[in-house]
């Protein structure tokens, strides 16, 4: 029904809809995924060139970029999601 309307969908932390929903979503947002090694998951919306919004917390911005997928659009963000961002 979205799509009907002219918009887009995406999936918010739900990495265990992904191979159900990956060809219907256009976007997802994941906070976290390194921390629960669940990246990785990812990979049909990846190859389907879907955007893929990562947001990490407990971390350093080389470790995040040295680890994670390189279609992923990356935060590193304050758990208390001030204003400092660091991204890649």
């Amino acid at each position: 029904m979205a799509h009907e309307r002219g918009l887009s969908t995406g999936l918010k932390n739900a990495v265990e809809l992904v191979p159900a929903l990956a060809g219907e979503m256009d976007f997802a947002v994941n906070e976290s995924c390194e921390v629960y090694a669940e990246c990785g998951a990812y990979a049909p919306m990846v190859a389907g060139g879907k955007a893929i919004l990562h947001i990490e917390y407990r971390a350093t911005i080389a470790a995040i970029c040295g680890n994670r997928p390189a279609a992923f659009s990356t935060l590193l963000k304050n758990r208390s999601l001030d204003a400092v961002i660091l991204g890649r």
